[in-house]
């Protein structure tokens, strides 16, 4: 007797062949069995008039560095959009390794670092705690850059000796072998703006002999664009080793014509036999923190340090005329979340209105005003580039996003919707609606090529031996709900999501499993 049998269900297996009608079978962790009159089950699950896919597998997920895996672990928000899966440690930033006990307080500007109970200091033992927390889903990370940096250099914004690129890369060689998926980088941060492509295409060198993707957040994603892009295709070809690119997207209108040209690279490096792929949101506007529009300058050496030069009277007025240069539409960046309680849900321009203020005093006074956490979105991105950049052979999706628990989130705070709906706004509005892509190529996208880009093995597709992480979803009803004004809504259409073989959401409601499980480079 099978412990569990989806019945009746379309499946979509994550292979790219036609959804076709059948039964799945589950023996503890893993699909058993595919096929028709596979006999009886202690649970029967009729997925009739129901998809049948592979768990969404989430690369770019930042629960880890906003505290949400330890706050609240069912990740309510990840598993109602049937997430099975996510990857931290993104963006330069991971929980691990920390070289000194002061290297947490990196992730400062999205959490405080209060919300977390440190007491770790390698990926092995970062992912001992995590088991301890007992997920919902799965969780994997990478090796951040900029965590590694900081341990390093002590907070000081400098090139890397190469004394100290060598005790990078033996750092991430241990880390790799304690079970991180691979290394990340934000090459537009504080602290990783002054590593040259050099000395990234050398410390990437290290994922060729250990296994192991580069993801990066590009250097700069406006009017730089396509170099940016090109130093990314440069550690393809010279370290050999798989890259990823982390929320591919043209900043400004200046910037959208070049999302084109960017894409067209990435495919011919494809073509050409390299290894690159890149994630995008089915969003047009992007979500980030308000503190990276400063100079760069006033971000150096961290963030104690851009504090105090805030605070600095004698820094205001370079610092306002930096503002000034810049192409910042002040009433299209809009706060999302903040200490102050007051903020979210208006823009820089509408809060400056209100106090009768210059815009650039108003952007600092809310930097000092919530010790420099303002989280922030833009509406500066391109429909037509999203549409183009999810065509891409190398494109797959994923929410840049973060866990949240609307039972006990603050409701002054308006976070980007994408933590609530972007698989199912992808489905409904991609698929559904525009017919962008079939619903087989859709799953490649939410599932198997990430698996098998990031080396995650036998998950991403619904095959025998596989792990169970399934999401059982209506492809009539699915859709997101979560907006700008109100994104504390959960999505339509996903009934059921099991991970490894226990059912997490039935029925639309939570069960209280949580079996997530670590997901390590094998």
């Amino acid at each position: 007797m099978h412990d569990i049998l989806i019945k009746n269900g379309t499946i979509l297996d994550g292979t790219g062949k036609p959804g076709y009608r059948g039964d799945i079978a589950i023996e503890k962790d893993h699909i058993s069995a595919i096929g028709t009159a596979l006999g009886e089950a202690k649970m029967v699950i009729d997925a009739n008039e129901q998809y049948v896919a592979p768990g969404f597998i989430d690369i770019t997920n930042h629960s880890d560095v906003t505290a949400a895996i330890f706050q609240f672990p069912s990740l309510e928000s990840m598993v109602r959009q049937g997430i099975t899966t996510i990857i931290g440690g993104n963006c330069g930033m991971s929980l691990a390794p920390l070289l000194t006990p002061d290297t947490i307080h990196g992730i400062r500007k999205w959490a405080p670092t209060s919300a977390i109970n440190v007491n770790w200091s390698s990926v092995a033992e970062l992912l001992a705690e995590v088991v301890k927390r007992r997920p919902a889903i799965n969780f994997g990370t990478m090796i951040g850059h900029g965590t590694l940096r900081r341990g390093l250099t002590k907070e000081e914004s400098r090139p890397l000796s190469l004394e100290e690129v060598l005790q990078m890369k033996l750092l991430i060689q241990q880390g790799l072998r304690e079970g991180a998926l691979g290394f990340s980088t934000s090459l537009g941060a504080a602290h990783e703006i002054h590593a040259s492509s050099e000395e990234i295409a050398e410390i990437a060198k290290v994922l060729r002999s250990e296994g192991g993707v580069y993801k990066t957040h590009l250097r700069q994603e406006g009017t730089s664009l396509i170099s940016s892009v090109n130093e990314a295709i440069r550690v393809v070809n010279e370290a050999k080793v798989p890259v990823s690119i982390s929320h591919l997207k043209a900043i400004g209108r200046q910037s959208w014509p070049l999302m084109r040209r960017a894409i067209d690279m990435i495919d011919r490096t494809l073509r050409g036999g390299g290894k690159i792929m890149y994630d995008i949101s089915p969003y047009a506007t992007t979500g980030s923190q308000l503190y990276t529009l400063l100079p760069p300058w006033v971000r150096d050496d961290g963030f104690s340090a851009m504090l105090s030069r805030l605070r600095d009277k004698n820094n205001r007025d370079k610092i306002l005329d930096g503002l000034g240069s810049l192409t910042l539409h002040y009433d299209r960046l809009r706060i999302s979340e903040a200490e102050d309680g007051v903020s979210p849900g208006r823009t820089l321009q509408e809060l400056a209105d209100r106090g009768g203020m210059d815009p650039r005093e108003t952007f600092l006074q809310l930097l000092l005003a919530n010790e420099g956490r303002v989280s922030i979105i833009g509406r500066t991105l391109h429909k037509k580039n999203i549409e183009l950049g999810i065509r891409g052979a190398a494109s797959v999706i994923a929410t840049n996003g973060s866990a949240h628990d609307v039972s006990i989130e603050p409701k002054t705070t308006l976070p980007h919707p994408r933590s609530f709906g972007t698989f199912p706004r992808f489905l409904h509005h991609y698929v559904v609606k525009e017919k962008l892509l079939s619903w087989e190529e859709a799953t490649i996208k939410t599932s198997s090529l990430a698996a098998e880009f990031f080396g995650i093995k036998n998950r991403g597709k619904i095959l025998p031996h596989y792990a169970a992480d399934i999401v059982i979803f209506s492809p009539d009803t699915i859709r997101d709900r979560a907006t700008y004004d109100n994104p504390f809504l959960y999505p339509d259409g996903i009934r059921d999501v099991l991970v490894n073989g226990k059912v997490v959401l039935a029925a639309g409601a939570l069960t209280g499993e949580r079996p997530g499980q670590i997901i390590k480079k094998l």
